[in-house]
């Protein structure tokens, strides 16, 4: 799947726009004397996201897009799309919720 050169660069526009909002949060910080630390993952969303990570990696359609990527029939770009856009079609079939809690009643 190929975006368009105007997707392309709504996209481009919104990662800067991201960043200088870090950047100007940083800098009214550094104003203010109050140290800017963003929010990092606690550990169990790290584990969350490391078990994401292995399920996506382990989907034949995951290697199909390495494959392409090798041969050169798509660029390193349209790869991470085609990915991401992979994890998220799984997360919304559920694939990544946590299975219910067994009841040892």
């Amino acid at each position: 799947m190929v975006s368009s050169p105007t997707q392309q660069t709504q996209e481009v526009a919104m990662a800067t726009n991201q960043g200088a909002q870090l950047q100007a949060q940083a800098a009214m910080a550094a104003a203010g004397g109050v140290p800017f630390v963003p929010a990092l993952p606690d550990e169990a969303e790290l584990s969350r996201l490391a078990e994401v990570t292995r399920q996506v990696q382990a989907t034949p359609e995951y290697e199909d897009v390495g494959a392409r990527l090798t041969r050169g029939d798509i660029t390193l770009a349209q790869a991470m799309k085609e990915r991401l856009a992979l994890a998220r079609r799984l997360e919304d079939a559920g694939a990544f919720r946590d299975p219910p809690a067994s009841r040892d009643d």
